[in-house]
């Protein structure tokens, strides 16, 4: 069964493990990569490099996104 791209970046479901040792790794990145695009939507660029105000944004839309 087909779904659209918004129900997969929602639930991705079963994610491809490529390194046993790190099982939560493809979870994490998963949620890294929408804080990082919600970032980018809400700010117009992405977060500036050691900057902490932009890393704490950042980091609070990863852990809001977070189940």
């Amino acid at each position: 069964m087909q779904r659209s791209l918004a129900e997969a970046l929602e639930d991705p479901g079963e994610l491809l493990l490529s390194d046993f040792a790190k099982f939560d790794r493809p979870q994490q990145l998963h949620v890294g990569f929408q804080a990082l695009h919600q970032f980018a939507a809400t700010h117009q660029r992405l977060p500036r490099p050691r900057n902490e105000a932009s890393s704490l944004a950042a980091t609070a839309r990863a852990s809001s996104t977070r189940r």
